[in-house]
């Protein structure tokens, strides 16, 4: 998910018609929010929580959406992709998979490689 796919749901969450409401709402000033909109800075734990209020996102999902795209450093920003699609197997994989018969998941191992992606769970 891309960042201003996760803003696209606060505005729909919210029914905020543009990016001043978008603005009032995370208590910022329009400028602010352009340059937050647009990678600038970083994301305050105050945003994120607003996010999270408005969405059923997790902090990790809206953080990795966010500098999968914006981080500075190329390597972190690749990492976080990887990372954000790592996931996204796994979830897929205990949909497919079921998690009925298993308790709980008490380690995970998310490991990428040249040739893709591969998690490694421990259940109890």
């Amino acid at each position: 998910m891309k960042f201003e796919q996760v803003l696209d749901l606060v505005r729909k969450s919210r029914n905020l018609r543009n990016d001043l409401e978008m603005a009032k709402y995370f208590e910022m000033s329009d400028g602010g929010y352009r340059h937050m909109k647009k990678g600038r800075g970083g994301l305050k734990d105050s945003t994120v929580r607003k996010i999270m209020d408005a969405t059923d996102l997790q902090a990790v999902d809206i953080e990795a959406a966010w500098k999968s795209e914006f981080a500075r450093d190329p390597k972190v920003r690749k990492s976080w992709a990887n990372w954000r699609a790592a996931g996204a197997i796994v979830i897929l994989s205990l949909m497919v998979g079921g998690i009925s018969s298993f308790p709980s998941i008490s380690y995970a191992n998310i490991q990428t490689s040249e040739n893709g992606y591969y998690a490694q769970l421990v259940f109890c």
